[in-house]
């Protein structure tokens, strides 16, 4: 067995080459809760949520609204243009006849232009333009739009935003937001006609009218107030959650301190009883075959000599077995002198093993306990299912943190291999996850079939 002091911040370079490494665990501390920032986000995030529902509702509401617009201004211009319009189309307007559009224009003017319907056209089904209240565009000729050529087919009104860039729109006032209305017209011979209406319709830019506003503004206070309402709770709630988290860390916390007690007690009551019994019997059995004399037979001395022998080799184990039951006194020993002890078993099997820590390595000795827990389980995971040839263990140490990596080249083992260990029953990793993360540290442990395992911890030191 290698062990060695490393300068800190020094990493050997080990005896595995480098590969790629698939992660198995990995454990953390949860970052310190803090009520007051979750509460924060939930009620940011819940602000936003009510935001994004308000948009949403804005822009179904302007929809239903236009709707609304498109409705009213198509009544209106099919109104106007049946009642007022149709009775002046005559075969002789149709035909271009000045007293007849003459008749037109004055009715137009009189009757039918006012703050909301701002201008008129009537088309011929080729597209002519047999009168308009904009006298320029009389007589000029542009190509039937599809909505205008439907309403000429179908002989029913449609309405719609007008396009201010179309070419028949040339002349009217930019900046208006219009709506257009096609409403389909016949002489008194049949002859058709297309008669458009231009409507400053109410909603066209004023998004969501009164109606609508009645409606959304109680809905949407009422969604603010439910969020605000909630806030308190979720205060309450978080408390509740954080003094909970509390209690689970002083459950295990006392958990392991029970159990450290009950390791403590058990691993006495064996030291101070069985091992000084076998430790005795050993002394006895030697003695007695010292004091056999001359005439005792030899093979009853030699079997006194392997029954001594036989019990110091059982107090070895037993020794063995209670370091494995509680650390030994890192203080007084130290935790390089301990992960020495927890190589030695590999090395007395043939296991090349290598030992690199700093030789002023000072940690608390909470951590110091977590190391050598963390070690111990890996070292015996090594020496149960590895059947590794080499095992190293490696500490660094940087100003913030504390690094110590475990490795062997043994079997390793695949994500699948190791949940099914843990379902049956194997929870060693889990528990030591569980430690790592309540003492502040990082666990992760990568692995893959053929391939070797190395456990890595990590933790933070003042």
């Amino acid at each position: 067995m290698t062990i060695r002091g490393l300068a800190p911040g020094r990493r050997s370079g080990g005896f595995f080459p480098d590969r790629p490494w698939r992660t198995a665990h990995r454990a953390g501390r949860p970052a310190p809760a803090s009520v007051t920032g979750g509460v924060l986000k939930f009620a940011v995030s819940g602000f936003v949520a009510v935001a994004i529902v308000g948009v949403a509702a804005a822009f179904v509401i302007r929809g239903l609204n236009t709707n609304d617009a498109l409705d009213d201004v198509r009544d209106v211009s099919e109104v106007v243009g049946r009642g007022t319009v149709a009775p002046l189309v005559t075969d002789a307007f149709i035909q271009g006849d000045p007293g007849a559009i003459q008749a037109m224009d004055t009715i137009v003017r009189q009757r039918v232009l006012n703050e909301r319907l701002v201008r008129v056209k009537i088309w011929k089904p080729d597209g002519r333009i047999l009168y308009s209240d904009e006298a320029r565009l009389i007589g000029q000729s542009f190509i039937l739009e599809p909505a205008q050529r439907s309403a000429v087919d179908t002989g029913l009104p449609h309405a719609e935003l007008s396009d201010l860039t179309a070419p028949e729109n040339r002349y009217e006032l930019s900046g208006l937001s219009l709506f257009e209305v096609y409403v389909p017209l016949h002489s008194p011979s049949g002859q058709a006609v297309l008669f458009e209406a231009y409507i400053a319709g109410k909603s066209a830019d004023s998004g969501a009218g009164p109606e609508w506003t009645a409606i959304i503004l109680p809905v949407a206070l009422g969604v603010v107030l439910l969020e605000l309402i909630q806030v308190p709770l979720a205060f309450s709630m978080g408390r509740r959650i954080l003094r909970g988290q509390k209690e689970r860390e002083t459950l295990l916390r006392r958990a392991i301190e029970a159990s450290d007690a009950e390791r403590r007690r058990i691993v006495g009551g064996i030291h101070d009883g069985v091992v000084q019994n076998l430790a005795g019997l050993s002394y006895a059995l030697e003695g007695m075959a010292d004091e056999a004399g001359p005439d005792a037979p030899a093979e009853l001395r030699s079997g006194l000599r392997a029954a001594a022998a036989d019990a110091r080799d059982n107090i070895s184990q037993v020794r063995r077995m209670l370091m494995d039951i509680y650390p030994p006194n890192i203080q007084g020993a130290g935790l390089k002198a301990a992960l020495a002890d927890l190589l030695a078993p590999l090395a007395a099997r043939g296991v090349a093993t290598t030992c690199e820590i700093p030789d002023n390595l000072a940690l608390s000795t909470e951590h110091q306990v977590l190391f050598f827990r963390v070690a111990r389980e890996s070292l015996q995971n090594v020496s149960k299912h590895a059947h590794a040839t080499a095992a190293s263990v490696h500490i660094v140490v940087s100003p913030a943190r504390v690094v110590m990596t475990i490795e062997d080249n043994g079997r390793g083992f695949s994500p699948a291999e190791a949940k099914r260990r843990q379902d049956e029953g194997h929870i060693g990793l889990q528990i030591l996850e569980d430690l790592v993360s309540y003492a502040g540290g990082q666990q992760t442990v990568t692995s893959a079939p053929g391939r070797g395992t190395r456990v890595r911890l990590e933790v933070a030191v003042a």
